[in-house]
């Protein structure tokens, strides 16, 4: 099953394959199951009952009892999604077999889907109590301790942009015109101030491994006092960061970074919608004039960064709204306008700057690289396009690749859908895993102060799901 730590005999290891990163093998022995639950729906053929997994990975359906041998409080109908508990299974020859510990109701009613969700990747609903006790001791003022060796920025004009619907906001911007170009600062919410190594907080946090933002919940990664109190930049209050202060030249060019901590004092809480009102107008206030000086540096760093062979991946993509049962109640269509692109453009800059730092450093840390696509795929992917009777050239080359991408955001043309969806299989992966460590990476500067070798890092417990929205710790 995913996530079952196993022996594996390598069957095949070719030069080849190493170059390529490839290695075969097959499980001889499991060592242990990562869990012995599964989500799916029940199902009845004849004879007996049977669970149908919702993880297409696991591909046996799984034998359960009738239902007047199931435990109180757990009878389940035909078409119920419930939770299963597989009894031990050693052979792939033959279905498992388990017992519903948990019905969680139709699989159409409004609601299922999401617990079904929450079940599934088994996401702790609650916070152990000695951790919420913990979050409770952690004071919302800042005492003047903690302002020692700190850089005092809480009479700078700060801003914080997130989502209509955000309640906690943990990254803020400032941008200024120098004589010789621009200054860059990004501040991050100092979590690592509050959460300590080994503590009760630390270790639900790595258990979790992410906050998980569904369309009718969150479930945090830290308890809400800190993810929406202390740790949140909320307008008006004084709050501990992390800033990268970068400084461009004329042409948008890096010509040095620094990193500092610091306390800071946000001046407004703008939504993407209201930053992009200040966008389209003319400025009229103090807050107009920096958005207006803000967008001139991002709009720069964006039209370099595509000069230099970026792929625009701004697939269009649609927000549901549902009420408090479930039920949908809109759709909205998100635009990457001006007001997210200015957030991207940053972010990457700031991030772009850590990553140099560590290097410099030597720092043990985890590294993100973006490999080249497999050529082979990408010369199956150019047959299946000229198909459809589209003229393009050589794919590994991303100006082609992104005239190709071009034609996929363009009025809707008959073909282009089928091969819309062909590449968003590969392209999105990649933009996806990008949002979820936009800003996490910036603490790996205070953490890396704690590492005394690589082997004191310790990952999640298990590969959390990243969520779809804007990212958040």
């Amino acid at each position: 099953m995913h996530g079952d730590r196993v022996v594996a005999r390598i069957s095949r290891d070719t030069p080849h394959d190493r170059i390529k990163g490839r290695r075969e093998g097959r499980v001889i022995r499991i060592l242990e199951r990562a869990h012995d639950t599964i989500v799916g729906t029940l199902q009845r053929s004849r004879n007996f009952y049977y669970v149908v997994p919702d993880d297409p990975r696991f591909v046996h359906d799984i034998y359960v009892r009738p239902e007047r041998d199931q435990r109180p409080g757990t009878s389940a109908n035909v078409g119920d999604k419930v939770v299963v508990r597989m009894e031990p299974w050693e052979s792939r020859h033959v279905n498992p077999e388990g017992e519903i510990i948990e019905v969680l109701g139709p699989a159409s009613a409004p609601g299922i889907d999401m617990l079904s969700i929450i079940r599934k990747y088994h996401l702790p609903a609650e916070f152990p109590k000695d951790v919420l006790d913990q979050a409770e001791r952690i004071s919302e003022e800042i005492d003047a301790g903690q302002l020692e060796e700190r850089e005092d920025l809480r009479n700078e004009f700060i801003v914080t942009i997130d989502p209509d619907d955000a309640r906690d906001f943990d990254d803020a911007i400032q941008v200024e015109k120098t004589g010789s170009g621009w200054r860059l600062g990004v501040h991050i919410a100092d979590v690592a101030t509050y959460v300590k190594p080994g503590s009760a907080l630390d270790r639900a946090a790595r258990r979790r491994g992410n906050s998980v933002y569904l369309p009718d919940r969150v479930i945090p990664m830290l308890p809400e006092r800190l993810s929406n109190g202390v740790c949140s930049l909320n307008p008006g209050v004084d709050r501990l960061t992390h800033s990268v202060f970068i400084h461009f030249d004329k042409y948008g060019v890096v010509k040095s970074a620094r990193f500092a901590h610091s306390v800071i004092r946000s001046a407004h809480r703008l939504t993407y919608k209201q930053a992009y009102a200040i966008l389209t107008s003319p400025p009229r206030d103090r807050l107009g004039e920096r958005l207006h000086l803000a967008w001139e540096l991002a709009a720069l760093l964006r039209r370099k960064r595509f000069e230099h062979g970026a792929l625009d991946l701004d697939f269009p993509e649609v927000k549901v709204w549902v009420d408090k049962r479930g039920h949908p109640t809109r759709l909205e269509r998100v635009e990457n306008d001006e007001s997210h692109q200015l957030i991207e453009e940053f972010m990457l800059a700031a991030n772009e700057a850590v990553a140099r730092e560590l290097k410099k450093r030597a720092i043990p840390t985890v590294y993100r690289v973006h490999e080249n696509p497999d050529p082979e795929k990408l010369a199956e992917y150019r047959e299946f396009v000229l198909s459809f009777n589209y003229k393009v050239g050589d794919l590994t080359h991303r100006t082609e690749l992104q005239r190709l991408l071009v034609i996929y955001i363009s009025p809707v043309q008959s073909g282009v859908m089928p091969i819309w969806s062909c590449t968003a299989r590969w392209v999105r992966a990649a933009r996806h895993a990008d949002e979820a460590t936009q800003r996490a990476i910036l603490t790996v500067l205070t953490w890396a102060k704690s590492l005394q070798s690589p082997s004191t890092f310790q990952p999640p417990s298990e590969p959390q799901p990243m969520r779809r929205s804007t990212p958040r710790n």
